[in-house]
């Protein structure tokens, strides 16, 4: 818990958030739970998956499931449906044609899904907070080293089952995103799912934060 969520300034950057001190709250099925209760919930679940957003307010929000399925199910009703839907079929169909070509295949029951976005995940039409459509013009830099030094890949959207392709695999300590990128820590999409979300844009500038540091093998751009 500490290592995740040490202050989100670093974490999340972006111009409405910049400088922000809020510390994060927590929700569970949408009961806020206190920084110990949390700990104390994620420690005894099989399955534990943190989505994390910084609310309109500017205050960060750490939304924790104890399943798979429950995030899925969450991520289905946010606003971002769009994105994680596309992934999903991007995934599955490239898991299928590798079943084709006879490749290895990872363990498809991934380990740990954690989400970092600095936009708010739920609708709110009053707020004008609508659903996201997918665009076309989404990027990300990944960067070899942390607050955005050393080597870099710029990627627009893209499919990329091995980052091997693109000479940065298991590189990647810091990145900047405008749009949605799915990185997993195994090629072909599986392992460690993380799921990054800037909208318009966002910088996280250490991966080491959110138990990712230099572990990016393959990546989805939607």
């Amino acid at each position: 818990m500490g290592q995740l969520f040490p202050h989100l300034e670093p974490v999340w950057h972006s111009p409405e958030v910049i400088g922000t001190q809020y510390e994060p709250k927590f929700e569970f099925s949408g009961i806020p739970l206190n920084y110990q209760h949390a700990g104390h919930f994620i420690s005894r679940a099989t399955e534990p998956v943190l989505a994390g957003e910084i609310t309109r307010s500017g205050e960060p929000l750490v939304h924790i499931f104890d399943s798979h399925d429950m995030f899925d199910a969450w991520a289905r009703k946010t606003r971002f449906a769009g994105h994680f839907e596309h992934i999903e079929r991007v995934i599955a169909r490239a898991r299928s044609q590798a079943q084709i070509k006879h490749q290895a295949l990872p363990a498809g029951n991934f380990g740990k899904v954690h989400v970092a976005t600095n936009a708010n995940m739920d609708y709110d039409w009053i707020a004008s907070l609508e659903p996201r459509p997918i665009r076309t013009n989404s990027r990300v830099t990944l960067f070899a080293e942390e607050s955005f030094g050393g080597e870099q890949a710029i990627i627009g959207p893209s499919t990329l089952e091995d980052l091997r392709d693109v000479e940065f695999f298991q590189r990647t300590r810091s990145i900047s995103l405008h749009g949605v990128c799915l990185l997993t820590d195994d090629v072909l999409f599986g392992g460690f799912r993380f799921y990054a979300i800037g909208d318009p844009f966002v910088t996280i500038s250490n991966l080491h934060q959110w138990h990712f540091d230099r572990a990016a093998a393959s990546a989805i751009i939607v």
